[in-house]
């Protein structure tokens, strides 16, 4: 094989089913009250949360920790409890482009009018979210939680977000 292809394959890194369950454990270390899990972004997002909940669940209902199977289970566990706590958790999160892309077409700015480097990004949920549900997950405490990331897109991340008035969001990543 060319020196290249070496160096990518031995670079290559796999999230399975183990190392979800090991990365969202290590996110929600001393939990509040009341936290509820979601996926973040529809494909990857979704599937890490299904998966974790498929090893968690049992651990985590004892824990008072709460999976939603998606953003409109949240949004009405949200209405109930205003205030309440929520991870919303992903694979990775390495350059922030698409973490910041989901904030923005939820909060209704056009994709013409992103940065250029993300106008071309997938995999999101590409619609303004509706008034009630914005403020909601604005109000609540929010986390964006991801197996893989780097200090680069946290920061990006977290500019992103205060740029777009989340006032209570934080970023983490277990693997850099």
């Amino acid at each position: 094989l060319r020196s290249e292809i070496v160096i990518m394959l031995e670079r290559l890194q796999f999230i399975d089913r183990a190392r979800i369950a090991a990365g969202i454990t290590k996110l929600v270390e001393n939990p509040p009250t009341g936290l509820m899990i979601a996926g973040f972004s529809p494909d990857s997002g979704s599937s890490v949360r299904m998966l974790a909940e498929q090893e968690l669940f049992a651990k985590f209902k004892s824990e008072g920790i709460d999976f939603k199977k998606n953003t409109a289970e949240l949004f009405e566990s949200l209405s109930a409890n205003p205030g309440s706590h929520a991870l919303l958790v992903d694979d990775n999160s390495v350059s922030g482009s698409q973490a910041c892309a989901q904030l923005l077409a939820w909060s209704g700015v056009a994709r013409d009018r992103w940065p250029e480097e993300m106008q071309t990004e997938r995999g999101i949920e590409d619609r303004p979210l509706p008034q009630r549900d914005l403020n909601l997950l604005k109000s609540c405490n929010l986390q964006l939680g991801f197996i893989i990331g780097s200090d680069t897109a946290k920061a990006r991340v977290e500019k992103q977000a205060r740029d777009l008035r989340f006032p209570n969001i934080s970023v983490s990543y277990v693997e850099g």
